[in-house]
């Protein structure tokens, strides 16, 4: 793959990555109004649901499409998630390796509820790091602005 083709892949993950952002932002939104709600309506269960797994499928997208496609720009070997974690550290991308392992924790937590209790019961933990994945994503753009 030349150099352009990475570049490529990358602005195309990156865009997608912005859709991905723009619809959490909106569930987002949604739900802070749900936040110390003791119980919930069939709605608020929907929203939280959409919530939940628009959370999940942006930080796949950002650590899984957009931080490797990054490390083939940079000419990096993949290597594992923690090397992939640990040089989007390196590029002051994230502050502490840990936050991103937090995000895939919850998010690995999210993908595998089956019932509305479980949803539930992430949902302030889903509140409170959804701005760190904001900024990380923000964080992300800045940097990769020098290639596009």
């Amino acid at each position: 793959m030349t150099t352009q083709e990475a570049i490529g892949i990358l602005r195309d993950n990156l865009q997608d990555l912005k859709e991905a952002e723009r619809w959490l932002k909106r569930s987002y939104d949604q739900c802070t109004s749900l936040k110390g709600k003791i119980s919930f309506e069939e709605k608020d269960y929907d929203a939280i649901e959409a919530f939940s797994s628009r959370f999940a499928r942006t930080v796949d997208f950002l650590i899984h499409k957009v931080f490797k496609s990054l490390d083939k720009v940079e000419l990096e070997e993949s290597g594992t998630l923690i090397d992939v974690i640990n040089r989007a550290h390196k590029r002051n991308i994230i502050d502490e390796p840990n936050e991103v392992r937090e995000l895939k924790e919850l998010r690995n937590e999210i993908v595998h509820e089956y019932s509305k209790t479980d949803i539930t019961e992430h949902f302030n933990e889903l509140i409170e790091l959804s701005p760190r994945l904001f900024k990380f994503i923000d964080n992300t753009i800045r940097y990769c602005n020098k290639y596009l």
